[in-house]
Parts: C-alpha cells; structure tokens; sequence
C-alpha cells in the first residue's frame, strides 16, 4: 500500500504540475511520493502549493481546479488504496520499525519486509472456495 500511494501521489503531482505550467515538476513529485510513504495526509501540501502559487498569478480557475483534485484525492484515494490491506497499523508499524533499524531507506524497505509477506499469505488464503459439480 505505501507502494500504491506513493505512486500515485507522484504521479498525481507530475500531472497536475505539468497540466498548469510548473517550472518544476520531478522533484515536487518525488517530494510527494516520499511524503505519501511517511505520512500521507502530507502528501498533498504540494499540490496545495501549486493552487496557492496560481491564485497569486491570477489564475483563479486553475487555483480552486488544483485545490478541488486534490481534496478529492485525499477523500477517496487512501480509502481506496487502503481498502485492501488487513490493517493500516501494521504499515505504519512497519515504516517506524524499518526507520529506527534501517535508516531512512528503512522506511521504505521495512514495509516491503513486512508488508508484502502479508499480502502473499492473505492472497494465498483468501481463494475462493470451488463451486460443487451438480
């Protein structure tokens, strides 16, 4: 899942920066796709830049457009992404985990560790069951 939102963060960034004219597009990105890893409600702050710095062009459509896809994105995305993992706990758990014995590359390796082995486990016992000849 930090995978998940830390793709799509990025990506989210990167279009909506380039749709509007940003100068600089690839490290606000990756800045929004870190931030999506540690703590996604931060992931958003560029986006919300973005829609500050075109209100003060006077690009007031463009403004309240940013600042609407972002709101949408943080009401729906995580929800989505996180709707298919057992607990949100055990990725946060595991970023700290990875964070405090790792490093900062541990908070991405420490949910790749701990994670990923859950998701395998849980798609191997969530088949579902065989329909009965009849």
């Amino acid at each position: 899942a930090p995978l998940k939102l830390a793709i799509f963060h990025a990506s989210f960034t990167c279009l909506l920066l380039v749709c509007f004219g940003a100068h600089v597009v690839c490290l606000p990105a990756a800045i929004s796709g870190l931030c999506a890893v540690i703590s996604p409600p931060w992931a958003h702050i560029v986006t919300l830049l973005q829609g500050v710095n075109l209100w003060s062009h006077q690009a007031y459509c463009g403004a309240v457009f940013v600042w609407a896809a972002t709101a949408l994105a943080w009401w729906f995305v995580p929800d989505a992404i996180y709707s298919d993992i057992a607990h949100p706990f055990v990725t946060g758990l595991s970023i700290v985990m990875g964070a405090s014995c790792m490093g900062p590359i541990g908070c991405i390796l420490g949910p790749i560790f701990i994670v990923v082995p859950i998701e395998v486990l849980q798609s191997f016992t969530d088949e579902d069951e065989p329909q009965r000849a009849r």
